[in-house]
């Protein structure tokens, strides 16, 4: 029964997305005001596809006061500079979609200005040689951001805006969350919830439990995966689905073994119907194809991947059925879902674990914070669906922006169509080389320039080049040419000085 004296939370669901939330949860409230239990079947296994993250793992990491170097090494971490991309434009292209800043300004005009109104002109095709950390990820160097003590003014400082998150198993983390959040007071029900039960009112009232036990509380955080045991089918909660734009729903996933060096960054493949990851732990790489079964079998995939593996498998591949989208109202009446539960928007960024992180933050700052829960709830819904909306929109342009035609999966993702919301980005880029985002969009316009680019979106510069003034003065090729040659110089004389990131592991940090 529910201690009247405290408010009861309920966590259906463990792994990644539960243990996070519970862990955060317990750590940020009141012991003598809330309780916190989590419901873990022991028959239901964990997804665990994503093992990659974006730079916002660093603020869990702080917020936990888990410590970075111990932590990594027992979830087999490693380091990641970003994304590389290869064959999503053209078989044979490829770019790397890398953290933290792309360049430096030119007095006040920033570089993407002074980039776009000279590219033509210098023959630029890639963003990469200007961002510190993309060449630091191709020359297989690591290190923390730093800066000199003693600042110069309009000195350049490249190391100073390295960005990086973390590549690890999954599940080797939810045990640790598992044993930060019981240590913090969770209470930790090994059982499987067979029965939601509904209040006259419509609220959750109490999950019946495989054991014959009815759990009560007063507030349910649904991290039951895409199963959605209670938002989506207890509530009947509107999913909003994308297929039409993001056509992927199926995983093939794998391990295999791993040569050195171990790379600080991810790869993103393109493939026939879809696209594969490479995910490189300290022991092994983890690997999937990310694919449409409307455009190729379940056999044909699992062929077309494990020909592409170039290491030695040594687990079976496991097969993983995904519907893109999200639910409209993720916080409904007294559940609240995150994780998988919530949606899902497949592993091209490595986002999930930053939706979860997020909104397990938020849903402690209304129980903190927080005056009417309707209010709350509805702040934690419109930011959630805008969160989702401009995620999404940047996935669908790695597919709706290439050239290739050598498929019908590509034919398609070529040829479909995209949101107004997506129309009007790039319209904005095409015009003016800058793109209007809303205010806290996870992707800046940094992420924008290096995908719109790297993607080949714009086949001409031309139309960008248009006088740019500094101080008054008209900037020339030459001059132009000339800044661009020591921002890269710069870069490059930095990054030399870099361990390696083998090294920078096996070091202790």
């Amino acid at each position: 029964m529910i201690n009247k004296n405290k408010i009861a939370i309920t966590i259906v669901g463990g792994g990644t997305a539960g243990w996070l939330t519970a862990a955060i949860l317990a750590k940020g409230l009141d012991k003598q005001k809330y309780t916190i239990t989590v419901i873990e079947s022991p028959d239901i296994p964990t997804i665990g596809v994503g093992e990659a993250t974006i730079p916002t793992i660093i603020q869990l990491f702080d917020y936990l006061g888990l410590p970075e170097a111990d932590v990594l090494s027992k979830i087999e971490g490693t380091y990641k500079y970003g994304i590389h991309f290869e064959n999503w434009s053209q078989i044979g292209d490829q770019y790397m979609h890398a953290f933290g800043q792309v360049g430096t300004p030119l007095e006040n005009i920033s570089f993407m200005d002074i980039w776009l109104n000279f590219a033509e002109e210098l023959q630029l095709n890639n963003l990469n040689s200007f961002s510190p950390t993309a060449v630091a990820a191709y020359n297989n160097r690591f290190s923390r951001s730093a800066q000199p003590k003693q600042l110069q003014p309009n000195c350049y400082y490249p190391l100073s805006v390295l960005h990086y998150a973390f590549q690890f198993d999954a599940g080797l983390l939810a045990k640790i969350l598992q044993e930060f959040a019981v240590e913090q007071g969770a209470i930790w029900v090994q059982d499987t919830v067979e029965q939601v039960n509904l209040a006259v009112k419509g609220d959750i009232e109490s999950v019946k439990l495989a054991s014959g036990k009815n759990n009560h509380a007063d507030i349910f955080v649904d991290c039951s995966g895409t199963r959605g045991l209670l938002n989506k089918q207890a509530l009947k909660g509107h999913f909003e689905e994308w297929k039409s734009f993001l056509p992927c729903d199926t995983a093939i996933a794998v391990q295999t073994s791993i040569d050195e060096p171990v790379l600080p960054y991810t790869k993103s493949i393109a493939m026939n119907s879809g696209w594969r990851w490479q995910i490189p732990l300290r022991k092994r790489m983890g690997n999937g194809y990310v694919f449409s079964s409307e455009f190729i079998g379940a056999d044909k995939a699992e062929l077309e991947f494990m020909q592409s593996l170039e290491l030695p498998t040594i687990n079976t591949p496991r097969t993983i059925k995904f519907q893109t989208g999200c639910l409209d109202k993720p916080w409904d009446r007294n559940s609240v879902a995150i994780g998988l539960s919530a949606g899902f928007l497949e592993p091209l960024e490595s986002t999930s674990i930053h939706l979860i992180y997020k909104y397990a933050i938020n849903l402690k700052n209304a129980f903190v914070y927080g005056k009417k829960v309707e209010e709350e709830a509805d702040l934690f819904n419109t930011e959630y669906k805008q969160d989702c909306l401009e995620i999404r929109d940047f996935l669908i342009a790695h597919y709706h922006l290439t050239d290739r035609e050598d498929s019908a999966f590509w034919r398609y993702c070529k040829n479909m169509s995209i949101p107004d919301s997506l129309n009007e980005k790039l319209r904005q880029f095409k015009q003016t080389g800058h793109i209007q985002l809303k205010q806290g969009s996870l992707f800046a316009f940094e992420s924008w320039a290096q995908l719109l680019v790297g993607q080949k979106y714009l086949k001409s510069y031309k139309q960008f080049n248009n006088p740019i003034k500094v101080n008054g003065q008209v900037v020339t090729t030459e001059q132009a040419h000339a800044f661009l040659s020591r921002v890269h110089h710069a870069i490059q004389q930095e990054i030399i000085k870099l361990p390696s990131h083998t090294d920078f592991i096996k070091s202790g940090y």
